[in-house]
């Protein structure tokens, strides 16, 4: 009897709501997406200003040795040795600061526009830099003794140079 009494009665049937639309979202869900970009903003710039530091340490350790070498090279009584000397160190440090890709190929005067573009200089092609060219390859005679005192001190100041700029260099 129970059984025709609930048949009987005015129920309507069980109605389940209709499959939930995935757009637009809840607010938590808008929240939740606006704090992972702001958390990925903020890792990316962490990352490019620990790079900068890093590569910031890395130009001073470079320019560093290179004036302890610049400081041996000094003391070189021989100015052909000392040029000879000093162009191996330009070479070095600035395939170490600018890469071999862009400093390698350089040579003559293209090489000189670069240290002149890397430097904020002029005077390594329209000054005593233009002993680069030739000087290492001349016979040593007497009036080469002293000729090399100039280029060390534009190589001092070219490193100098180095400790505030970023690495770049416009194209020669």
């Amino acid at each position: 009897m129970k059984s025709e009494s609930l048949d009987s009665l005015p129920l309507r049937d069980i109605q389940l709501p209709e499959d939930g639309l995935w757009w637009p979202p809840a607010p938590g869900w808008w929240l939740l997406l606006l704090t992972g970009v702001f958390m990925l903003l903020l890792g990316v710039q962490k990352y490019r200003r620990r790079r900068q530091r890093e590569q910031r340490i890395q130009r001073r350790q470079v320019v560093a040795e290179a004036q302890q070498v610049l400081q041996e090279i000094a003391q070189e009584s021989d100015s052909q040795a000392a040029i000879q000397a000093l162009s191996v160190l330009l070479r070095r440090t600035a395939m170490s600061l600018y890469g071999r890709q862009q400093v390698a190929g350089l040579s003559g005067l293209a090489w000189l526009q670069f240290l002149d573009a890397s430097g904020q200089t002029r005077d390594f092609t329209a000054g005593s830099g233009q002993l680069l060219l030739d000087q290492p390859f001349r016979r040593r005679s007497i009036r080469q003794q002293e000729a090399h005192k100039p280029l060390i001190t534009l190589v001092q100041r070219w490193l100098e140079a180095q400790l505030r700029t970023t690495g770049e260099v416009e194209s020669v």
